[in-house]
């Protein structure tokens, strides 16, 4: 006999705090990123690392800022959970995507 696992009821309060929490770690993964690409070990020699560099970190500021804003908005009930979902998950699709950059800029001046 099969055991039958109990189906879980989610709720948008439930929802609502699993993508605030999603949002909140990628907050501090940004901060973090921020940090390693402000070291001086990854510091631009060339110009065209410091156009590659200048380009992660605003791009980092930029989705910084956009996170923070979308962490608020949900905290202070502004809006309904679905008006931010879409948002919240191409954000955290962003980050991954410029946590790639970041770590082929660190790569790149490692080497050189």
């Amino acid at each position: 006999m099969e055991a039958i696992e109990p189906r879980l009821q989610y709720s948008p309060e439930d929802e609502k705090g699993a993508l605030l929490i999603r949002l909140e770690r990628t907050q501090e993964d940004l901060e973090q990123l921020q940090a390693k690409l402000r070291s001086y070990r990854y510091e631009p020699k060339t110009y065209s690392l410091f156009e590659r560099f200048d380009k992660l970190r605003r791009a980092l500021e930029a989705l910084s800022h956009a996170n923070r804003e979308i962490i608020s908005a949900i905290r202070e009930h502004r809006r309904t959970i679905d008006d931010y979902a879409e948002r919240a998950l191409k954000q955290i699709h962003d980050f991954h995507r410029l946590h790639k950059g970041v770590e082929e800029y660190r790569s790149h001046c490692a080497a050189h």
